[in-house]
């Protein structure tokens, strides 16, 4: 779909559909601060991580805005459906917001572990965020990292680290 490494990347009412690699299936994000307005990352395959979105720092600090932006119908394989977080050494964050449109969200996503989220390491943060409730629920949870599982719903806010979330 698409990388950006170095660079800070915004895109504006953009759908990223139907790609696949290995890693970052719709889109591999390394190293600057990038947001995604109003886009669309739809039914994306990774083999091992990140069906749709793959958040990596190799050489600086990494960040991603999802603005009223739908991260949907992903598989991540091994982990991350929706969204894989890795920082090393340098930080790595997502921010998902879903104020700007009712459906903005990660959601309807699917890999072994971590269907919304997987938090390697680094920070998600949602605010609004639909994850989903019923049929659009990440398979087999919303957000996981190396020692849990969370499922949320709706319009959910929450952070998330390695280690677990707080509401």
């Amino acid at each position: 779909g698409v990388k950006s490494e170095g660079c800070d990347l915004i895109l504006e009412d953009v759908d990223i559909t139907d790609n696949s690699a290995t890693y970052g299936g719709g889109l591999a994000l390394y190293d600057g601060a990038h947001e995604l307005i109003d886009c669309l990352v739809e039914d994306n395959t990774a083999s091992s991580w990140g069906g749709g979105i793959e958040v990596y720092t190799s050489g600086g600090e990494t960040s991603v805005d999802l603005d009223g932006t739908q991260v949907t119908g992903n598989d991540g394989g091994g982990v991350g459906g929706g969204v894989f977080l890795y920082e090393s050494p340098y930080a790595a964050s997502v921010t998902c917001d879903g104020t700007r449109s009712a459906v903005g969200g990660v959601y309807d996503n699917v890999a072994d572990e971590g269907g919304g989220v997987f938090i390697y390491s680094g920070t998600f943060t949602a605010t609004r965020c639909d994850t989903g409730t019923g049929y659009w629920d990440n398979e087999p949870d919303d957000a996981a990292g190396a020692s849990y599982s969370e499922s949320y719903g709706n319009n959910a806010s929450f952070t998330c680290s390695r280690t677990g979330c707080t509401p």
